[in-house]
């Protein structure tokens, strides 16, 4: 529907609008260019971003969204036996995970010197919050065992690895949608968690393979 979108003459496409006036208040200097460094964000602009990330989730780039968003997770209980899942995360699970998948998918973003206005949209921790609920809450569970997988806390070391992968695949994905200027939506969420959810199947120990790997390579 968005490739057709433009060939489609009675179909208005929206503008991209004015930027949000949060954006400006993120950095020390928001009239500087060029790739951002964490040097760059006031601290408050830091706790910002990472709520933004949280609240593109609902399409708004708004900081005060992520957080309504946050507090709607922290406090959401839902049991998971009709899932097939055994067990009840506590009620402060899915927001913990999702302010840790933006924060190091942010993190990952500025490591590499992502786009500018996609950072600071929050575009980066979009994609990240949806991987670390996916792949904690679903995939490899945490510190309590889920259908299929035994709990373990090394398996938060696999949700950090896809965080970080999904922030890639988000470039990855965004190189190729630019060039018709659509944008990303979830599909790096898609394909990292497809990949994590097929790795998971094929090798049972995948949490140990992925701590051990890094230090093989060092």
């Amino acid at each position: 529907f968005l490739f057709a979108a433009y060939k489609l003459g009675s179909i208005k496409l929206a503008s991209s609008g004015a930027p949000a006036k949060q954006r400006s208040t993120l950095l020390k200097d928001p009239k500087k260019e060029g790739p951002l460094s964490i040097s760059e964000f006031t601290p408050w602009g830091v706790i910002k971003l990472i709520f933004t990330g949280i609240g593109q989730v609902m399409f708004q780039e708004s900081w005060i969204t992520g957080v309504i968003f946050f507090i709607g997770l922290t406090l959401a209980s839902v049991p998971l036996t009709p899932f097939a899942f055994g067990i009840q995360y506590p009620i402060y699970f899915a927001g913990i995970t999702a302010f840790i998948g933006s924060l190091i998918g942010t993190l990952t973003a500025i490591l590499f010197k992502a786009d500018r206005t996609s950072v600071l949209m929050g575009l980066y921790g979009f994609n990240a919050v949806l991987t670390s609920l996916a792949v904690m809450g679903v995939f490899l569970g945490f510190f309590w065992p889920i259908e299929g997988f035994a709990g373990s806390p090394v398996n938060f070391l696999v949700m950090i690895f896809a965080v970080v992968f999904s922030s890639i695949v988000t470039g990855w994905v965004g190189s190729i949608t630019s060039q018709w200027k659509l944008p990303t939506l979830t599909a790096p969420f898609v394909l990292t968690s497809w990949f994590v959810e097929l790795a998971a199947h094929t090798f049972p120990n995948i949490a140990h393979i992925l701590f051990i790997f890094p230090l093989l390579i060092h």
